[in-house]
């Protein structure tokens, strides 16, 4: 397998939650095309066989997984800002539920760990519509590790 040189971080925001209405009518209202939806009780993926538990509308940064953290919220931000009054009436009326999710993977223990700062822009947008932050960290070991343990 081949080792990946630079760590990579993954953000995206979902909007999870929704039973009367469609991933169709959410786009439209946004005026954004997300970049993975999920569809209650079907699979995931045509390739995997789980099935999905709820109705979920993903979109994915549109920076560059090795962006700074900071520019990746920027980014999303500047989408989802003029969006506010929207996101309020889909959560009110129709009782969507939002994330932004970010998933770090450490590939490379010698470059530094990014950095997730939460700005005052980012406190802004959450007071005004609740989102939850999920965070997940992935370390792989690296490969001089593993054969040091086996």
């Amino acid at each position: 397998m081949e080792k990946l040189d630079l760590n990579n971080m993954y953000f995206d925001f979902c909007i999870w939650n929704y039973e009367d209405i469609t991933h169709e009518d959410i786009t439209r209202m946004l005026e954004i095309t997300p970049s993975i939806v999920y569809v209650k009780g079907q699979r995931i993926r045509p390739n995997i066989p789980r099935l999905s538990k709820q109705n979920g509308w993903i979109l994915k940064n549109p920076l560059d997984n090795k962006s700074l953290f900071e520019d990746q919220l920027n980014a999303m931000l500047d989408l989802l800002e003029p969006k506010i009054e929207i996101l309020q009436m889909l959560s009110k009326k129709y009782g969507c539920e939002y994330e932004f999710s970010l998933a770090l993977f450490i590939y490379n223990r010698k470059e530094s760990t990014p950095w997730v700062h939460l700005t005052p822009r980012y406190n802004e947008f959450i007071r005004q519509i609740e989102v939850e932050f999920d965070l997940d960290l992935y370390c792989p070991p690296d490969d001089e590790e593993m054969s040091e343990t086996e």
